[in-house]
């Protein structure tokens, strides 16, 4: 936990670690100051927002950890596309002066095969916690209700294509379209699965070795489709 701020460096959120600190793996804490204002005195419920932190987070307000994102060593889990709010407990509220500390976990852009999963965190923002839930809530769906709901009508198309393939061997370009659809749907689920039961480089290994099969089914499907067939390119 930070002793005072000595040695700390002014930046300005959104910090992208690619850019602020390249080639940086591990953990960076964040320390904000601020003021509860009107909202606190009123007696309302006040929250902390976050759009995006990659690849977890643990919040601290005043000395006391009031919140963690889940695992922050290896297998980590991976809160990229989730956006975060945290309720900020009125007990351990002061008048002025709070002091919210943030520790980020993350894996540098080198270390990852896409620069959405790389290391970074947003904007903050404080205040009521209900209109606070309502941004979370919108974020959430377009992050991740859609995927899954994409991921799981591509995984049951993909079922579907592929036992019609297995009973009718006229429609076998339909099968080589199922199992792409499967593999693209198992693809996807890296980014609503936080709890990958691996450490950062394998999964990222794993997402560059899924590749290339897809795309070799993809060209199967096209040329099947097309009525072509290559023994090379099949090679």
């Amino acid at each position: 936990f930070p002793d005072g701020d000595a040695g700390a460096t002014m930046v300005t959120l959104p910090d992208h670690w690619s850019v602020s600190r390249p080639r940086h793996h591990g953990t960076v804490w964040y320390r904000v100051r601020f003021d509860p204002g009107a909202p606190a005195n009123r007696g309302d419920l006040l929250g902390l927002y976050i759009p995006r932190v990659c690849s977890n987070l643990e919040v601290f307000l005043n000395g006391r950890r009031i919140f963690s994102g889940g695992h922050m060593n290896e297998p980590l889990t991976r809160n990229c596309h989730y956006p975060q709010l945290v309720v900020l407990p009125g007990g351990l509220l002061l008048p002025q002066g709070n002091l919210l500390d943030l520790r980020v976990r993350g894996q540098a852009l080198q270390r990852v095969s896409a620069r959405q999963r790389a290391a970074g965190l947003s904007a903050l923002q404080v205040g009521d916690h209900a209109v606070l839930a309502e941004l979370r809530d919108r974020q959430r769906f377009w992050n991740i209700g859609v995927v899954q709901a994409v991921n799981l009508t591509l995984a049951v198309l993909g079922a579907v294509l592929a036992l019609l393939a297995w009973l009718n061997r006229r429609d076998a370009p339909m099968g080589y379209f199922g199992m792409m659809a499967i593999g693209w749907a198992l693809l996807s689920a890296r980014q609503w699965w936080r709890d990958i039961p691996l450490d950062g480089a394998s999964v990222e290994f794993l997402v560059c070795l899924c590749v290339p099969p897809i795309l070799g089914l993809a060209v199967q499907f096209l040329l099947s489709h097309a009525g072509v067939r290559s023994r090379v390119i099949e090679a």
